[in-house]
Order: C-alpha cells, then sequence, then structure tokens
C-alpha cells in the first residue's frame, strides 16, 4: 500500500507506464499512510463507548470528540474515523481555511465536518445519504446545528432530482448488505435552497458518485471555483476520469494527485486536489 521513502522512490522510478504520483506525493502519501495506521490502532485500543440507545451507540474517539454512530466501533469504522485524524483530505496548498462555507458531501458519521470545524470553517454543510446516520448526525452535532455551524441535508448528491437504491453505502456499487430507496439531487440545488452566499471547499468521498455529483455541482464550481478534496479509491478510472469531467466543467482547476498506493507496479491516486 505504501512503502517507506527510499524503497517507495525506487519503485516510483521503476514503475512501468503512467504512474499518477509523483516523488513529493508519494513522500507525504507514506508519511499519511503510517500516521492513518497508528491512529486506526490507537482508535482500536482506546475508544471508548460512553452509551448505547437501541442500535445507536456514543463512542469517545481518541483526539477526535465524541460521535454517536450506528451499531459498534469495528475496525471499517476506526479506520474510517482514523482517516481524518491523520489528515486524509487536508494538503500543504489546499486545505479549509478559517471562515470558510464547506460542503462535507457524504458525510458519514461526521468526521470531516469536526476536521472542518477544528480548521474554522464558519458553516459545514454536511450532506448525508444514509438515513440510519442522519440520527447520528443530529445527535454528534446538535450543539454545531443548533448555532448554525453545521446544516445536516438528508440525501445524496447525483446530477439531478431522483430517487435510486441504495445498497450498503453506494447507489453505483453494487455492494451487498441492507437495500433501500433513497432520494439523490443536485449540489446546485442544495447551494440554492440553502441560500448559500459562497462555496470555498468541497470535501467528497460517496462510494463511486462522485463523477455523477460533480456533474450536479456545475454551476457551483463556475461560480465560486471551490477548493476541493475528492476521493478517487472506487472505481478504476476515478484519477483520470475526475479531473477530466471537472475540467469540462471549469479547465481552469489545477490538480494534485496523492494519498497514493500502488497498483499493477504503478502509483495510483487515492484523493484528488483541486485549486
Amino acid at each position: 500500500m505504501a512503502y517507506p521513502p527510499l524503497a517507495g522512490w525506487a519503485f516510483w522510478l521503476i514503475s512501468p507506464g503512467k504512474t499518477q504520483c509523483g516523488a513529493v506525493e508519494l513522500a507525504r502519501s507514506v508519511t499519511y499512510h503510517k500516521e492513518w495506521v497508528d491512529a486506526g490502532n490507537r482508535i482500536l485500543a482506546s475508544a471508548r463507548m460512553v452509551r448505547q440507545d437501541g442500535d445507536l451507540q456514543l463512542w469517545d474517539v481518541p483526539g477526535m470528540r465524541q460521535f454517536w454512530i450506528r451499531g459498534s466501533m469495528g475496525k471499517l469504522n476506526a479506520l474510517a474515523f482514523a482517516e481524518q485524524a491523520a489528515g486524509q483530505y487536508w494538503h500543504p496548498s489546499i486545505h479549509i481555511r478559517p471562515g470558510d462555507i464547506v460542503l462535507d458531501v457524504g458525510a458519514d458519521f461526521g468526521s470531516v465536518a469536526l476536521q472542518a470545524l477544528r480548521a474554522g470553517a464558519a458553516q459545514v454543510v454536511a450532506i448525508e445519504i444514509a438515513p440510519d446516520k442522519w440520527r447520528c448526525l443530529e445527535r454528534t452535532f446538535a450543539k454545531e446545528i443548533a448555532e448554525g455551524r453545521v446544516t445536516l441535508v438528508r440525501t445524496g448528491a447525483w446530477d439531478r432530482e431522483s430517487t435510486l437504491e441504495l445498497r450498503d453505502d453506494s447507489v453505483v456499487l453494487g455492494r451487498d448488505g441492507g437495500k433501500q430507496v433513497v432520494r439523490v439531487t443536485t449540489i446546485d440545488r442544495i447551494v440554492a435552497e440553502l441560500q448559500l452566499s459562497r462555496v470555498d471547499f468541497i470535501s467528497m468521498d460517496i462510494e463511486g458518485a462522485e463523477k455523477p455529483a460533480l456533474r450536479g455541482a456545475a454551476e457551483t464550481l463556475r461560480k465560486y471555483r471551490p477548493r476541493m478534496a475528492i476521493a478517487a479509491e472506487h472505481l478504476p478510472d476515478d484519477a483520470v476520469a475526475i479531473p477530466q469531467t471537472v475540467r469540462t466543467i471549469l479547465p481552469g482547476y489545477e490538480v494534485i494527485c496523492g494519498r497514493c498506493e500502488a497498483v499493477d507496479r504503478r502509483f495510483v491516486a487515492q484523493v484528488l486536489w483541486f485549486r
């Protein structure tokens, strides 16, 4: 997945074909991977359940805060929290700044929203498709919602207003798990309905639906040109097709490929930053 710096750079130098990640981003990826693993181990070892209410549990997550989650703090949940504890979407050149209005597309249980608030965001719009996570977000951020610092949007992001079948946590990937029909809409419509004065930063991790969601954000991108951190790990063409989608909307965006992992002897970006 990632390598000690010298071994990683050697692998990068001899990698056949076009490698998406340069040496500088590879070095950052090595550091991030170590911090992610360490954070995951720390959370698994030290996270403490505070109380339970039916199928919801309140957990004290080391280095973060107390979060309501559905189910228990297993390995997958611990690693998801660890991603943000390690700064998955932070880049030295592209990150959330004090006073930003942030769209957290795919809010999950709220780890990105917390990091945005800690970075000084003026408002975080948490967009979440899964109904079973809405109750968790409402409880975890009750104070911030009351203050207007967090706005919960109970829908998925897509390229049009519609309904789709959600399988586990994706409307694109054929995953096993519970199935339910959910509502989806466009980011442009969300921004208009909330009457946001601007959008400064978009964080997006929606399990393969990133490209349709970005097409549904065309007006927002053209009007505000937000900085963005987009997950590119779900579909084989994501690291290439997502920048193409964005640049079709607004050609001037600069792209940084990062959080690199080795796939078929070349390094592939797992996160794309735009500015």
